[in-house]
């Protein structure tokens, strides 16, 4: 993708997950959210998954909507193929794309000053299987 990025009039951003060689680690209170729960605790090991993939959609949500403010990303333009971002995930990073699907309607509720709706034109899940 990256050498025929110009010259479809594209920009490509590359992000890695955090806890990568060079990325920002999750906080302590973050990883607990990945370890089984002591026995009787208020909290399944599931809502903790959930938990944590949420605060990833979240922070992805975030990331995409400082992009747009600070790099003045055009909205999409529907059925143009212009403007907007495609968001890509790889692997293991298509659970951030669902995490991200799952968040994104509170970039709209004002919780953020832009609506990603408009810029979102596509999510890509890529080289992700069904098998674990």
């Amino acid at each position: 993708m990256l050498p025929h990025a110009q010259a479809q009039n594209a920009r490509i951003v590359t992000v890695n997950r955090r806890d990568y060689p060079g990325t920002t680690p999750y906080p302590p209170e973050e990883l607990a959210l990945l370890h089984p729960p002591a026995l009787g605790t208020a909290k399944s090991e599931f809502d903790m998954l959930f938990e944590f993939a949420k605060h990833r959609g979240q922070e992805l949500l975030a990331f995409l909507v400082e992009l747009v403010r600070e790099r003045g990303i055009p909205e999409t333009l529907p059925g143009k193929k212009k403007g907007g971002i495609v968001v890509m995930g790889w692997s293991l990073g298509t659970m951030w794309m669902s995490a991200l699907l799952g968040c994104l309607e509170s970039s709209s509720d004002g919780k953020f000053d832009v609506d990603l709706s408009k810029y979102l034109r596509r999510i890509i899940f890529y080289g992700t299987s069904a098998h674990f």
